[in-house]
């Protein structure tokens, strides 16, 4: 595959946390449908709190609460959901802006570089098509870079079997979506991705599923982290189905209620959750197996 064939140009890579010197992990964070780089990172304002005119930009709580918790450079990845575009060249796009990070790392001359990608709603099923597509490439630093260093994936609210509730009417029609931008009703592309009988995301999944029970039984990733809402519940329900029907993929399952891609407070248990699991996947690959290289899980070569 000739990943210079894909448009760099349909992800926005931004930094919103940079370490000086030595970053120890890097964390990116990747949307999905109807939200954007910065509002569904968004630190909801505190009760009774009235917003300063001031406050023209959004406080992301992934800059606000994880520097406190991990000595990372943190990214959020933007991409622009109202204009139709295929799962594949989403994926291709994502693994070109993710180069771009390996490219920094090596002229810092860092060795091991831990990458965790957090992904929300259809973000999730772009970082499962990504890992997929990391079996297909050939032996360019560009990329193996970052494939070797994947430490971690956690999902949030991802709808593995498709979503029936805040998209469509019934299992048959898609409600319209309207941008806020411009009060224009939108391309359905993503919508039909999100159906309960796409076949482009069903496939996906199951492929991933082999991948996963393969970087495990190899035992260079931990259980994959899943946040889920129990509210509605058929999303908690949806993610339990997936997570069932091949046993052999460890998981860990974290119910959330409601749904939660924000924080506003360390506090938070669902925030402290969260940062549980982004250690023990980091962890994971650390003390078992000390950064070996990755390149047999994708079956390539480096001889």
């Amino acid at each position: 595959m000739d990943f210079d064939q894909f448009d760099e140009k349909l992800m926005a890579l931004e930094a919103v946390h940079q370490v000086e010197e030595n970053p120890a992990q890097i964390l990116v964070f990747l949307h999905g449908i109807t939200g954007d780089s910065k509002t569904t990172w968004e630190a909801p304002s505190p009760p009774n709190e009235v917003p300063s005119e001031d406050d023209n930009e959004p406080a992301l709580w992934v800059s606000k609460l994880l520097p406190n918790d991990f000595n990372a450079n943190i990214y959020t990845c933007g991409w622009d959901w109202t204009v139709p575009n295929t799962m594949h060249d989403l994926a291709g796009s994502f693994i070109k802006t993710l180069s771009s990070l390996a490219d920094n790392v090596l002229r810092q001359k860092h060795k091991s570089f831990p990458i965790v990608l957090v992904g929300h709603d259809l973000g999730g099923i772009i970082i499962q098509k990504a890992m997929l597509m990391f079996q297909d490439l050939s032996a360019d630093p560009r990329y193996l870079r970052i494939a070797a260093n994947i430490a971690g994936i956690i999902l949030i609210d991802t709808p593995f079997e498709g979503t029936v509730g805040n998209f469509y009417s019934d299992n048959q029609g898609i409600e319209p979506l309207v941008n806020p931008q411009d009060n224009e009703l939108v391309d359905t592309s993503y919508l039909e991705l999100l159906h309960i009988q796409s076949s482009i995301r069903r496939e996906v999944v199951a492929d991933f599923y082999q991948l996963v029970i393969k970087f495990q039984q190899l035992k260079t990733i931990g259980p994959l982290t899943c946040f889920c809402s129990g509210s509605p519940q058929y999303q908690f329900d949806n993610a339990l189905l997936y997570m069932e029907q091949v046993p052999e993929v460890k998981w860990r399952i974290i119910e959330v209620l409601p749904s939660r891609s924000d924080f506003n407070e360390k506090a938070e248990p669902e925030y402290k959750e969260f940062v549980k699991q982004v250690r023990d996947q980091i962890d994971f690959r650390r003390s078992a197996y000390r950064w070996i290289d990755m390149s047999d899980c994708f079956g390539w070569s480096t001889g």
